[in-house]
């Protein structure tokens, strides 16, 4: 749905992107690399959902409970890199 303003006093902005779709976006490559799907709801987002919210925001798990759940070689790989990038935009600890 979109909407058009014709009021001079409001400025229209892009909404920004959640962290999880940022980070998912930014490591697309090693996603692709794993075999995993990428975009809102695929397996990637939700690998990067449990990391940043579960694991970092939360503290409801941890990394070894989430590469658990995950049969992939690359697992270590991908969250490491989900962690940094968390980090650099100021997640966990």
């Amino acid at each position: 749905m979109t909407w058009n303003f014709k009021s001079s006093k409001v400025e229209v902005k892009d909404a920004p992107l959640c962290v999880v779709d940022e980070i998912e976006r930014q490591l697309e490559p090693l996603f692709k690399k794993a075999g995993m799907r990428t975009g809102h709801g695929s397996e990637a987002h939700r690998l990067v959902s449990e990391v940043v919210i579960k694991v970092l925001q939360e503290r409801k798990e941890t990394i070894d409970d989430v590469k658990r759940k995950w049969n992939l070689k690359e697992i270590d790989e991908i969250i490491r890199e989900i962690e940094a990038e968390a980090r650099r935009r100021g997640l966990g600890s």
